[in-house]
């Protein structure tokens, strides 16, 4: 397990961090995986809740793709072999009612995500935040996510301009992309658009502590 010397804060919660977490999750990607994912620093505890998470949004992701793409198929592949095994029965279980679950989060994604599903996407978009600025997300900010389309129709105009201007950041393989624009004004509200597989969509957005009870009006 990697560690980190100290004086770094924990990207997710805040307190010393003395490991590091892998982002985006390595779970998404066949091996062997690209050699452009990063590392953010992350205290014990936080870390240690990040298995299950990781699990759950691979089904989310992987549950909208058929195995007709060698990249979904070669991920999919040893998570099912290792289900198998008699003491992977609990998880087995747990597996054969994750795909109804990413459905029914699918269809309630213009709502928001809720419980560990909306809990990964909160820690992936701190992680892509931290990777941007080399800092965490300013203590009191919001994580909200909202319902998106290939073609960023649910934007307006001039913030989907500026977001098809922003740097890219993709991993080699092309499995995970992610766009970012950020306030100048306030460094805590920012737009963040990430794809997996050049397929799924996840629009969310960050913003200051005390906006977020507008976030039900959209985008």
């Amino acid at each position: 397990m990697a560690t980190v010397s100290g004086g770094l804060k924990c990207y997710t919660c805040g307190s010393e961090a003395g490991e590091q977490d892998q982002l985006p999750p390595q779970n998404l990607f066949p091996s062997p995986r690209p050699g452009d994912l990063f590392c953010a620093p992350i205290c014990a505890d936080c870390h240690s809740a990040t298995s299950e998470d990781d699990e759950l949004f691979q089904v989310l992701v992987i549950s909208s793709h058929d195995l007709s793409d060698a990249r979904v198929a070669a991920v999919w592949a040893p998570t099912l072999r290792g289900l198998q095994r008699p003491e992977a029965r609990p998880r087995r279980m747990v597996h054969e009612l994750l795909p109804t679950l990413a459905s029914s989060l699918a269809k309630r994604r213009a709502c928001g995500s809720t419980g560990r599903a909306k809990q990964e996407m909160d820690r992936l978009v701190r992680g892509m935040y931290w990777h941007r600025f080399g800092t965490r997300l300013p203590d009191g900010a919001y994580v909200a996510d909202f319902a998106m389309d290939p073609n960023l129709a649910d934007l307006d105009e001039g913030t989907t301009g500026v977001l098809q201007d922003s740097p890219l950041f993709e991993t080699d393989d092309r499995v995970y992309q992610c766009r970012m624009v950020a306030c100048a004004d306030d460094p805590a509200a920012t737009v963040f658009i990430r794809r997996c597989y050049e397929r799924t969509e996840f629009g969310t957005w960050t913003l200051s502590d005390g906006l977020e009870e507008n976030t039900d009006a959209g985008p």
